[in-house]
C-alpha cells in the first residue's frame, strides 16, 4: 500500500518538476537564444508623432528579436476633440520587424469602445527616424482613414516636422487660393474686350 502512495507522490512531483524545467526552458532560456541570434536593429524605446495640430502619439515599444509589443498614448487636441470623446486614449501595441520594416497594430484598452489602428513602417535615416502610413478606424465617420505618419525618437524633431508639414500644407493652399484668384482676374478683361468689340 505503501508503495502505491510513494508511487503517486513521486509521480506528482516528476510531473511539477518538469512543468518547471519547461517553463524556465520557454521563459528564460528561448528568449535569451533568439536574441543571441537576432542580428536586426533594435527599436525598444519611446517614439513621438505629432500628427498636425490635432493629436500627438507616443509609443512605448519592447521588442525581443523580431517580436514587438508595447503601449501607445494618444492625446488629442482639446481644440479639435469631439465633444463627449476622452482627450486621451491607450492603445496596447503588438507587431513584428523583418529587414527594418515594421508592422504594428494598436487595438484599444477600453473594452468598451472601438478603436484599432494598424501602421507599415520602415527604419530611415540613422536608425532614429520611423516612417509609414497608418490605417485607422474613424468612429466620428464611421470609415477606414490611411495617413503618412513619422515618428521621432527625439520630441522636438516630431514637432518640427508636424511644423514643417503644416507650412507646407499652407503653402499649397496658397499657391491654389492665389491661382484661383488669377484665373478671375484674366476673365475680367477679356469680357472688356468683348464688350468694346460689340459696341
Amino acid at each position: 500500500m505503501d508503495s502505491i502512495y510513494l508511487g503517486i507522490v513521486s509521480g506528482i512531483l516528476t510531473s511539477a518538476i518538469l512543468f518547471v524545467v519547461v517553463k524556465l526552458f520557454n521563459d528564460s532560456f528561448m528568449p535569451w537564444y533568439r536574441q543571441y541570434l537576432y542580428h536586426g536593429i533594435n527599436i525598444s524605446g519611446t517614439w513621438h508623432c505629432h500628427s498636425a495640430l490635432t493629436q500627438k502619439i507616443v509609443l512605448e515599444l519592447d521588442q525581443n528579436c523580431q517580436f514587438i509589443k508595447g503601449n501607445a498614448i494618444v492625446v488629442k487636441d482639446d481644440e479639435h476633440r469631439e465633444e463627449g470623446r476622452d482627450s486621451i486614449r491607450i492603445f496596447h501595441v503588438s507587431g513584428e520587424i523583418k529587414d527594418r520594416f515594421i508592422l504594428l497594430t494598436m487595438n484599444s484598452k477600453d473594452k468598451k469602445r472601438l478603436g484599432i489602428l494598424s501602421l507599415l513602417m520602415e527604419v530611415s535615416g540613422d536608425g532614429t527616424v520611423l516612417s509609414g502610413t497608418s490605417s485607422a478606424y474613424n468612429p466620428s465617420r464611421s470609415q477606414i482613414e490611411p495617413h503618412f505618419k513619422s515618428f521621432y525618437r527625439n520630441e522636438s524633431l516630431a514637432a518640427k516636422d508636424r511644423n514643417s508639414r503644416m507650412q507646407e500644407f499652407n503653402r499649397q493652399m496658397e499657391e491654389m487660393f492665389s491661382d484661383k484668384s488669377d484665373g478671375r482676374s484674366d476673365e475680367a478683361p477679356t469680357d472688356t474686350e468683348e464688350g468694346g468689340s460689340s459696341r
